[in-house]
Formats: C-alpha cells, structure tokens, sequence
C-alpha cells in the first residue's frame, strides 16, 4: 500500500464520518426546529400557575401534560430555521421530560392556601322587634328641659355620626328635638321631623325596636326611666333615621355627621379642616351656640388613641372651649357616664381630622366689611 493509497483510504473515511456527522446535524436541527415552532411556556398570573403549550401561530392551548405526544410525529425541520441556542436551560432545547420537572407542582401532603375573604357587613336589620314601653320624653333629676346630651348612648350600630350631632343639638337648642316627635294622628305611634332636602318631613314609627335575646334594645339606648316606662326620644328619632336612610343597613356603617346636622337642624352645614382652623375661629362656632361634631382619622398612632382616650373613626360633640386656656372638651355619644375630654387646642389639631358646624336655627347673614 503506497502512502497515495493509504491517503485516499483515510479521505474516504473522512468522507464517511463527515456525512455522518451531517446526518445527525440534520436530525438535531429537525427536533430543535419542530419544537421552536411548536414552543413551551410557563407563564403565571393573579396568582395562579397557568402552564400551557403554545400551537402554531399563537393561537389555543393544551395542558402540560400532552407536552410529549405533542412532539411525536413531527416533520423534518426546514433548513433556514436558526442555529439552536447552547444555553442548556433555554426550553427551545431541553428535553421535555426535564421542562415538565421545572413546573411547580404542590406536593401530596399540601393544601393550596387558603383565599382572603372578607368578613360580610353585619346585618343590623336581622334582629327580632319589640315594643319597648315608654314615652318620647322625661326629665331628668337637676335637667332643666325634658331632652337633655345625658339622654343619649349610642348602641351597636355604627352611626355616631348621627348620635353626636343628637346629643349636640340637644346641648345647644333642646327645645328643636323636643318639637320634632308628635303623636300620630292618624294611628298608632309618633310622627317625628327630618329635614330631607331642606325641607321638613314628618317621619311616621311606632315603638318596636331591635332587641336582643332578653328583650333589651342594642342600638341607641333609653333615656331617663319614669313610671310610664322609657324615655324613648333618642330612639324614635334613630328609627326615623332608619325609615328614610334604607333602614338600619343604611345607617349603620359609617356617614357623614354634617349631612346628620342638616338632617335634623333644616340648617346647611359647614365642614372645616382643624389643620386650617384657629382657636379663635373655632371657639366663635362654639360660643355663638352653633352644634359642633368632631371626627378621628381611620388611623393614628397617636398616644391618645393608644391609650383608648379617643377611639379612631369616631365623632365626638364640643360641649365647651376655655379661652383663657386654649382647650376644648367634647364628649363621647357613647352616653353620658363617658367623661367629658379636655384637649388642648395642638392636640386637638393634631388628632381630630375634620370638623362639622351647623347653626341649627336660621341666623342673619355676617356683615360685609
């Protein structure tokens, strides 16, 4: 064998291994070609695994799990598709058994968590009624009127937006409440004012209020007692509320107490910001006899709301302000036997974010100078 020979037999073998090896660059570039058309994705959102295969054109989806029969049978790849990436965790080229391996999955013994739900509003038109034996109005010991602020505790509904501008009205002009309850002539029960869009509306209720389970009422609360049973003001005038407001549902999850004042005054209201209030300006309002409600901010950190002095999300009525001091006390309409808060005009700033102020009876315009 002659060394021409022996290198036309190794160009041969060369030959036949390079013809193998395009045989196998063919096959690969076939699969790798088949599956770019085909794809695989994983994709998540709102907090769900949504793992699907994408067809060709982008269009429809199958499960994970048909991954592998979906890449049976396929064609040979076409010649111009692009070299495949050697990135060995590109999904383009990794074996399929692989890819479905990096799909989150939870394991025999877990539980998917459970959803956020929300606790549903409290039904405060689902307690049983009963009739509460009482009259509209009792004087209490040492009270000069009948309707006194110590007639009034708000119960467990949320509408102290509408028990502190009552117990505010009550400070200030008793005699408005007193004058709002009638009896009905024309039935059973009473007929009690409410001033809807500014003008007076007689609101006709009867005496059956929600009760628990002994019989006792949970909302707004009994005045004074009398041999004739209950005084009862406070309560007819929250069921009046209740009647033209969409029932207790309607009132009993927060509101808006200037809205409340002109509801029972016929007067408008004015909302003031404190951060932009002066002592001064603000003690007018509480001098000149207007009815004055305060509300907290759904959040502080404040060490008066920490020490349960004041409650957040609440409405408090100025009883007085000390202008030689600078303060100012409110009262909680959770009832009388809460003590009365003094605050200094700063804290005062600092912890109430809203301020409502409502003449009750007409005044005469404020000269212009």
């Amino acid at each position: 064998m002659t060394r021409t020979g022996r290198r036309a037999g190794t160009r041969a073998r060369g030959a036949s291994a390079v013809q193998y090896m395009v045989i196998v660059a063919l096959v690969l570039g076939a699969i790798a070609g088949a599956v770019r058309v085909y794809g695989a994705s994983i994709e998540s959102g709102s907090g769900k695994l949504a793992t699907h295969v994408k067809t060709q054109g982008g269009g429809g989806a199958m499960p994970a799990h048909d991954l592998t029969s979906a890449l049976n049978g396929l064609g040979e790849g076409s010649p111009t598709d692009p070299v495949p990436s050697s990135n060995p965790d590109d999904p383009v080229e990794a074996d399929p058994a692989a890819l479905l391996d990096r799909v989150p999955t939870l394991g025999d013994d877990e539980e998917p968590p459970p959803a956020e739900q929300e606790e549903p509003p409290v039904d405060y038109d689902a307690p049983r009624r009963a009739l509460i034996r009482g009259v509209p109005f009792v004087r209490g010991e040492g009270h000069r009127t009948p309707v006194h602020p110590a007639d009034v505790s708000q119960g467990a509904i949320a509408n102290c937006y509408f028990i502190a501008p009552l117990a505010s009205i009550a400070h200030r002009v008793p005699g408005l409440l007193q004058s709002g309850i009638i009896r009905n002539p024309r039935g059973n029960g009473y007929l009690v004012r409410l001033f809807v869009d500014g003008r007076a509306r007689w609101v006709p209720v009867d005496s059956r209020f929600p009760v628990n389970d002994d019989g006792q009422p949970i909302y707004a609360q009994p005045g004074q007692s009398s041999p004739r049973g209950q005084e009862l003001w406070v309560m007819l005038y929250e069921r009046a509320f209740a009647s033209v407001g969409g029932g207790y549902n309607g009132i009993g999850h927060g509101g808006n107490a200037a809205a409340a004042l002109e509801m029972l005054t016929g007067q408008p209201s004015t909302s003031h910001d404190p951060a932009r209030m002066s002592f001064r300006t603000f003690a007018a309002y509480v001098n000149h006899g207007y009815a004055v409600v305060a509300g907290t901010p759904e959040k502080s950190d404040h060490e008066l709301f920490k020490n349960d002095t004041l409650a957040t999300w609440h409405a408090y009525w100025v009883e007085s302000v000390d202008v030689r001091r600078g303060t100012v006390t409110l009262r909680n309409p959770w009832g009388w036997q809460e003590a009365p808060i003094t605050l200094t005009w700063a804290e005062f700033r600092q912890v109430f974010g809203s301020v409502m102020t409502n003449p009750i009876t007409p005044r005469a315009p404020a000269r212009q100078r």
